[in-house]
């Protein structure tokens, strides 16, 4: 025990004596003075305190942990050695034994505030949130001052109480930092734009940490707060001038608040402090090229690769930009040599797509842009690149490509709304508040088509309301805003923030204008904001989004009943055109001389001009011996693009010095007053021209087009029409060619229409603003009507966005197990997802995270993605070449500077080598195995029962408990001798007594307990506040409960015991449980558990097809494993009457699997 009485003195005046000596810097002095101490009084417990103190002062860390555990022997009652051998602990990121040393500390010393603080810091940094909200509870509850009151309301907040944390806040007089904090964190939640505004200003005044400025920078630019953004992003540079998340949260705000000489300048400025990261320089670079600084491009590009000289992130970067700006020769050079550096790099082959795309090379870009996908699916901008190129492929039916636009959607352009909106007035002849979403109001080919209906439209039957994301304003843009309509400036806004913005405007029709050639339009209406959205003018395709549930169009461009099929929205068909067209640039028409040589041209871009149709035009040019070609567009000034037609046209007979290529024109006049050089304008395919038509009709140059199958080639057929040029909308070449030709001879009419057709134009709805816009008030006036008809009236409330769903893994091919296992399993995966998540999150601060893989890596990139939150080094060991480029891809593209993946073979690593090489010895063909400092978790997959039994046997052998993940409760429990699910696919495996720190797992046998009802103790055992062991016992009592009291009859009790069976990790009784359900309507008796997770309690309707549902959505069959049956399945439940479109989709996917198809009667 601790010597008390005379001593104490002394040992104060020696504690006094140490402190001295540190402050000066005499670390040496100190310790000796304290071991002096020590060797006067060797059984107090207090001298041993002291002396461990001044060892840790000192770094002398294992003394420190030794002394501290020798004054803890001599006096287990005293808190002191406890609490400073938590805090040597945590310095030295031992976090969980930190945590079990401060909490002996608050047990021996249950009133010390600051205690139970502490314990609550160690908690909050191992993602026990609920386990800190007590611990800073208790420390608030014994001393209620502003510290322990700022640690429990961000408690509070990290705990979801959001109001709770902010009532805490509120009135705190002074204002705290950490206090202010916490109040902004919950305005920027909750999207009080004004509170948070405030919270800013006051947090500024007291100097945020760096750590608080980053975290708040993006949620208050996404609530347009950007000076206020600014303001935190500078000073946490001030604060951090080398930090590279610093330096580009500034420069990225500079950049929204189009200050782009000083973004550029943040980026300069950084690098040159010393900041240096590849990531850097490549955001760096992509600022230049989007702000169009082509000088400070070049020079960041020469420091880059000084820098970094084998970067291929760096030479893509360049490529990009130099295929944007039409320098594909340069694009060319910088691709070269990064394919020689690694030739299968994601970005490198998209790069390769796009430079393809630029010199009209379509089919090749696309198959390029697939072999990027295939090594990584989850590519979002390669996969919209590659539509894009996909609308030009004229080897591409228009069914498939709409297979592929509604794939991209499925992945990319979903999003869920939590709350409804405010409809308003559901009178159907209410005047009508219309959002358009924009990226390009500004000097654009879209603007051109607006302007006509802005200046036109019934300012009595509707509000127009423009939503601006241009990032470059100019003279056009100041025009639009001229204009007497509602402009918002939304650029630099997300999706999510840009819905909110529609949604509490009260909008009633919401219209993209983007399509896929922007990557915030169709998201942001995904989420619905709108009572009713759509799409017009920008994409000229559906969009695959079900929300987004009309496109405007007319009956030219899509025909009825010849698109509509290539269409998931309502095609809402204006009367006359879907097109208004104005110039106001009334450059002079000159006449061609008759004598004068037939001159052919086309000015659309070269991405346009595919091979079938540069055949075409070199088979007219053979019929017109005399006539050229002028080809001018984006692209065609490049000596590749000029080989490529030439090549063609050579091929066809025809002279390459008849064929003149040259590059766009920036000024309007100069690119109008070309056309005076053509007689005749040939359209393009199967991409049609919109703009370049209406310019070639304005200058008195009839068009020849070819319309196609689908929108994209029929735009022209539509403009034709408007005019009156009938005959020269054609359906096949010959018929194209046999319109030129004829044309060509017929100078009479040739002259006759360069003298009308600009007036023909001003006559038609193609150039009558006001005509049009009563067209288009019209189509949205149907459009108004029928929603209010058929749509339940909303709750007026503000409308509150949510994220987007959680991604599952896609296939990349249709015949890939895993396109039915990511479905059929997801319920486990999800829990198992939610498992290692956790187990990274709380243990990352125990050192580098290693994860060694071999078969599909999903899981480890979403588990490298929460090391990087947690600021872990990370490795991934990939066996597989092509996974392992795959890895360093999303790594690359993620900018995850802490993570790494090396292409090393499993069994050169020293995680559990023993066990995964006895795991593969079993044939089991993906192991996980997941490192986080000296702790190993090994997650095993197998593809059936029989190779399940052998891995747990091999793990087993090899003295490692084996776990399974219990998708109820979110946690793992151990396997035990119970007979795993035949259909479970997967289980954990660790070495004995290894440390879980704070995540839960039930490490023990389930004992039987007796329960009241089955309900009743699922939803008790869902309650978090319940001790693991405790919710694990419920769990397997209510399935247990629920079995025993099976009847054939009871609705209720059998889909009770299915969802219990989900529940519980065994899919395979769900099949057995619902097949006795009855075959018509019927009733379940009582209170029972549905088994869709939010129906509880709800009388099924149908119960045949609910219990189809649950089967197929839940796996209770594997379809892979038994096609014929599943298939079976799926077919009854549509000639019953089903109509889901989940149900729609596994059926689609059985009938493509197995190459069938099959008739509903």
């Amino acid at each position: 025990m601790s010597k008390v009485g005379s001593s104490g003195g002394d040992l104060a005046a020696t504690s006094a004596l140490v402190n001295e000596r540190l402050a000066r810097g005499d670390a040496p002095g100190a310790v000796e003075a304290a071991m002096a101490a020590v060797a006067e009084r060797p059984d107090d417990a207090e001298a041993h305190t002291l002396l461990g103190t001044v060892y840790a002062r000192s770094g002398q860390d294992q003394a420190a942990e030794k002394t501290f555990h020798e004054s803890i022997a001599l006096d287990p009652t005293s808190y002191k050695p406890h609490a400073n051998l938590a805090l040597l602990l945590k310095g030295q990121g031992r976090k969980q034994e930190a945590l079990d040393a401060v909490t002996a500390a608050t047990k021996l010393a249950p009133k010390a505030a600051h205690l139970h603080a502490r314990r609550g810091q160690l908690e909050r940094d191992l993602g026990a949130f609920h386990a800190a909200l007590d611990s800073f509870r208790e420390a608030h509850t014994l001393e209620p001052k502003g510290t322990y009151r700022d640690h429990l309301a961000r408690a509070f907040f990290e705990a979801g109480r959001h109001e709770d944390a902010l009532d805490l806040v509120r009135h705190a007089d002074p204002p705290t930092k950490d206090g202010v904090f916490v109040a902004a964190m919950v305005h920027a939640a909750a999207g009080r734009r004004d509170a948070l505004e405030d919270a800013i200003h006051a947090l500024l005044r007291l100097s945020p940490t760096p750590a608080m400025a980053l975290q708040l920078v993006q949620p208050v630019a996404a609530a347009g707060l950007f000076p206020e953004a600014l303001g935190l992003a500078k000073s946490a540079r001030h604060s951090l001038p080398t930090d590279a998340e610093a330096i580009v949260a500034e420069a990225t705000v500079e950049e929204v608040m189009r200050r782009f000489d000083r973004a550029v300048a943040v980026y300069d400025e950084g690098l040159r402090a010393g900041a240096s990261s590849e990531a850097l320089y490549v955001k760096w670079l992509r600022a230049c090229s989007r702000m169009g600084q082509h000088a400070a491009f070049v020079e960041a590009s020469r420091r880059g690769l000084a820098a970094f000289p084998r970067s291929v992130r760096i030479r893509t970067t360049m490529a990009l930009h130099d295929t944007q700006y039409d320098r594909l020769e340069e694009a060319s050079r910088a691709l070269d040599e990064a394919e020689a550096i690694d030739p299968a790099d994601v970005e490198v082959l998209c790069e390769r797509a796009n430079l393809l795309a630029a010199i009209g090379a379509n089919a090749e870009a696309r198959v390029t842009f697939e072999r990027a996908l295939r090594v990584d699916p989850s590519n979002e901008r390669a996969m919209s690149a590659m539509l894009f190129v996909a609308l030009h492929d004229e080897s591409l039916q228009p069914e498939v490509f709409r297979d592929l636009q509604t794939r991209w959607a499925e992945r990319f352009g979903v999003a869920r709304v939590t709350t409804t909106r405010n409809d308003g007035s559901r009178d159907p002849e209410r005047r009508l508040k219309v959002a358009l979403v924009s990226p390009d109001l500004r000097s654009h080919a879209i603007t051109k088509f607006l302007l006509p209906l802005l200046r036109s439209y019934d300012r009595a039957r509707l509000e127009v309301h423009l939503y601006s994301l241009v990032a470059n304003p100019d003279a056009t843009t100041d025009a639009i805003r001229a204009l007497d309509l509602a402009y918002h400036e939304v650029h630099g806004l997300t999706p999510a923030a840009i819905a909110r913005r529609i949604a509490a405007d009260d909008i009633d029709i919401a219209i993209e204008l983007a399509g896929l050639t922007s990557s915030l339009t169709i998201p942001a209406l995904a989420h619905a904001p709108a009572g009713v959205q759509a799409t017009y003018l920008g994409w000229p395709a559906t969009t695959g989004v079900p929300e987004i549930g009309h496109r405007l169009t007319d009956n030219f461009a899509d025909p009825p009943g010849v698109t509509d099929h290539l269409c998931t929205e309502s095609l809402e068909r204006l009367t006359s055109s879907a097109w208004c067209f104005a110039l106001d640039d009334e450059v002079a028409i000159a006449e061609r001389r008759e004598d004068a040589p037939i001159v052919l041209g086309s000015f659309n871009r070269a991405t346009k001009l595919g091979d079938g149709v540069v055949r075409a035009w070199a088979r007219i040019l053979r019929r017109l011996p005399d006539a050229r070609v002028v080809l001018k567009g984006r692209g065609l000034d490049s000596p590749l693009a000029r080989a490529r037609i030439v090549a063609i046209a050579e091929h066809e007979g025809v002279e390459p010095e008849r064929i003149r290529t040259t590059g766009w024109v920036a000024n309007a006049t100069a690119h109008l007053e070309t056309w005076n050089e053509i007689d005749i304008a040939l359209d393009s395919y199967p991409y049609a021209g919109t703009t370049t038509t209406c310019e070639a009709l304005w200058m008195g140059v009839p068009v020849v087009t070819f319309a196609g199958d689908s929108h994209v080639s029929r735009v022209g057929a539509s403009l034709l029409h408007q005019v009156g040029l009938v005959d020269l909308v054609t359906s096949d070449w010959d018929a194209y060619e046999r319109a030129v030709v004829a044309l060509a001879g017929d100078g009479a009419r040739r002259r006759t229409l360069r003298r009308t057709l600009r007036e023909r134009l001003r006559g038609c709805v193609l150039g009558d603003g006001s005509a049009f816009a009563r067209e288009f008030e019209s189509v949205l006036r149907s459009m108004w009507k029928r929603h209010v008809a058929s749509a339940p009236a909303a709750t007026p409330v503000a409308a509150r966005l949510g994220h987007r769903e959680p991604r599952r893994y896609v296939p990349a091919a249709l015949d890939d197990r895993e396109t039915f296992v990511a479905l059929e399993q997801g319920v486990e995966r999800d829990a198992e997802t939610d498992f290692l998540l956790g187990f990274i999150e709380r243990r990352s601060s125990d050192g580098p995270v290693v994860v060694a893989e071999g078969g599909p890596g999903v899981l480890a990139h979403v588990l490298a993605s929460a090391a990087r939150r947690n600021g872990a080094e990370f490795t991934v060991l990939e066996r597989d070449e092509a996974r392992h480029r795959l890895g360093a891809a999303s790594v690359a593209r993620l900018h995850l500077a802490s993570v790494s993946i090396r292409p090393d073979a499993i069994a050169a690593t020293d995680v559990e080598r023993a066990s995964v090489l006895e795991v593969r010895a079993a044939t089991v063909p993906t192991v996980l195995a997941l490192g986080v400092g000296d702790r190993t978790l090994l997650r095993v997959r197998f593809d059936d029962a029989e190779q399940g039994a052998r891995a747990i046997k091999t793990l087993r052998a090899a003295g490692l408990e084996v776990y399974r993940a219990v998708p109820a409760i979110g946690a793992l429990r151990l396997v035990s001798d119970e007979q795993l699910c035949p259909l479970s696919r997967s289980v954990f495996a660790v070495r004995p007594r290894f440390s879980f720190g704070s995540l839960e797992v039930v490490r023990h046998p389930v004992a039987s307990i007796d329960i009241a009802s089955p309900i009743a103790a699922f939803r008790e055992a869902r309650s978090a506040t319940l001790p693991l062991q405790r919710r694990a016992q419920l769990l397997e009592a209510a399935f247990h409960r629920s079995a025993a009291a099976l009847d054939d009859t009871d609705v209720g009790g059998r889909l009770t015991y299915a969802r219990l069976a989900i529940e519980t990790g065994r899919r395979a009784l769900v099949a057995e449980a619902l097949s006795p359900l009855p075959a018509v309507e019927d009733t379940a008796r009582g209170e029972f558990l549905s088994c869709s997770r939010d129906g509880d309690g709800q009388a099924p309707a149908w119960c045949r097809l609910r219990s189809i549902e649950a089967i197929v959505r839940w796996g209770a069959r594997s379809s892979y494993d038994e096609p014929e049956r599943h298939q079976a399945l799926l077919v009854e439940y549509f000639q019953r009457g089903g109509d889901d479109a989940e149900m729609n989709r596994r059926l689609g996917l059985l009938f493509t699997l197995r190459g069938r198809s099959v008739t509903l009667t």
